[in-house]
């Protein structure tokens, strides 16, 4: 762990810390919900974006007059791989995203979530819908799996 900050949490190397994701995820969610009422709300009145009440399921559902129309995972990147207000590096070939969150993207009705891979200051994200990240190859970087999704199936916006 030589290249990361001093302050960053140490488990870093294992599948999941609670300390990292009460860090990370609820601000990472709120940008993304904030996202989804700026783009998709002026378009379609009746779609809303919210915290899914089960803390063990996807981060987001998101709604159209009422009804869960699809899921939003959320993944916030570290800082040293996508920080500050710069597009997501362009000699990068492929995003990862852990495996352990496989769960959610084969939520039913299959197809119906998507995954927003979020900078570490949270002003831009890459989007990519679940059936592009299944069939992506599976590598291990710290003893955790991921997807390595091809920078080609994703969609960067700005937050």
């Amino acid at each position: 762990m030589e290249n990361y900050p001093q302050d960053y949490p140490k488990s870093h190397n294992e599948d999941f810390s609670q300390d990292r994701h009460d860090k990370c995820d609820p601000p990472a969610r709120e940008a993304v919900i904030k996202y989804i009422d700026k783009t998709l709300k002026p378009i379609y009145p009746g779609y809303k974006a919210d915290h899914n009440p089960d803390k063990y399921g996807v981060d987001l559902l998101v709604y159209r007059d009422d009804l869960v129309w699809f899921y939003i995972e959320v993944y916030k990147k570290d800082p040293l791989n996508w920080w500050g207000d710069r597009s997501f590096p362009k000699s990068w070939k492929w995003v990862d995203f852990p495996i352990r969150k496989r769960k959610f993207l084969l939520l039913q009705p299959y197809p119906c979530t998507w995954a927003f891979i979020v900078s570490h200051n949270l002003t831009r994200a890459l989007k990519v819908f679940c059936t592009k990240i299944l069939p992506a190859p599976i590598y291990k970087k710290y003893n955790v799996e991921y997807y390595q999704i091809p920078i080609g199936d994703c969609k960067e916006i700005l937050l």
